[in-house]
C-alpha cells in the first residue's frame, strides 16, 4: 500500500507538469476560493455532509532537514516547503479547518498573496474524487468561472485528481483573475473501515503569476510522502 501511496503522488506531479506547461502564457480568468476583501483567497471547502475534517495546523513538526510533516490530516504527509515560501497560520487565510498553509512571501505586500492550503477529508468509499472535485468547483465565487483542466491518476486504492480552475475574484474593491490548481489524494480503505481518506492541497495565485510561480508547487507536490503507521 505504501508503494501505491507514492506512486500516486508521483503520477500527481506528473500531471500537474503537464497543467503548469498548459496554463503558462494564459491570461485569462482563473480561479479563487470566494470572493474575499482580503489579500489573500481561501481555497474551496471541500468538506461534505459525510465527511470531517482536520483541525487548523494542529500538530505539525519541522525537522533539522527542512521536511514539514503535516499530522492533522486522514493520511499524515510529509513535504518540503520551497524556497520563499513560509508556514503561516491557516485562519491569517481566512481558513478555519486547514490543516497547513504557506504564503509565498514576497506576494505578501501584493493585491494577492499567493497561497497554498492543505485540508484533508474522509468520505464514504463510494464517494469518488470527480465528486469531491465537481464540490470544490461549485463553491469557487466570482465571475467568468472555468474548469480548464482536470486529470486523474492513480489506482486501485490510491488514487488523484488534479485540476484548473479559473475565475475573476474582487479582492479589496478590484478585479483579479485568479488561478488555482487543486490536487486531491484519496486514499481507499486505509484503516480498514471501508471509507476514503482524501487529502487536498490547493494553490492560489493571480494568474499572471502561474507561469512563475507554478512551479513551487509542482515542487511543493513532488515532494509529497504519505505517512502511514
Amino acid at each position: 500500500m505504501r508503494r501505491a501511496l507514492t506512486a500516486t503522488v508521483m503520477c500527481a506531479a506528473i500531471v500537474l507538469a503537464g497543467c503548469s506547461a498548459e496554463e503558462e502564457g494564459q491570461a485569462g480568468p482563473a480561479s479563487s476560493a470566494s470572493d474575499t476583501a482580503s489579500s489573500t483567497a481561501a481555497a474551496p471547502s471541500g468538506n461534505s455532509t459525510d465527511s470531517s475534517s482536520s483541525t487548523a495546523d494542529s500538530g505539525n513538526t519541522t525537522d533539522a532537514g527542512g521536511t514539514t510533516t503535516i499530522s492533522a490530516l486522514p493520511v499524515p504527509l510529509s513535504v518540503t516547503v520551497p524556497e520563499g515560501w513560509s508556514s503561516v497560520d491557516p485562519a491569517q487565510l481566512g481558513v478555519e479547518n486547514a490543516a497547513w498553509a504557506g504564503l509565498q512571501d514576497a506576494s505578501r505586500a501584493e493585491a494577492f498573496a499567493t497561497n497554498i492550503l492543505v485540508e484533508g477529508l474522509v468520505v464514504d468509499g463510494s464517494t469518488t474524487l470527480t465528486a469531491l472535485a465537481d464540490q470544490q468547483f461549485r463553491s469557487v465565487g466570482g465571475t467568468n468561472v472555468k474548469l480548464s483542466k482536470r486529470e486523474e491518476g492513480g489506482s486501485g486504492r490510491a488514487k488523484s485528481l488534479t485540476q484548473v480552475i479559473r475565475s475573476t475574484q474582487t479582492v479589496n474593491g478590484r478585479q483579479l483573475d485568479i488561478a488555482v490548481i487543486q490536487v486531491l489524494f484519496g486514499f481507499r480503505d486505509v484503516d480498514g473501515s471501508g471509507r476514503t481518506a482524501v487529502d487536498l492541497a490547493t494553490f492560489s495565485t493571480t494568474a499572471d503569476k502561474m507561469s512563475t510561480l507554478g512551479p513551487d508547487f509542482q515542487q511543493f507536490i513532488a515532494s509529497v510522502r504519505p505517512q502511514l503507521g
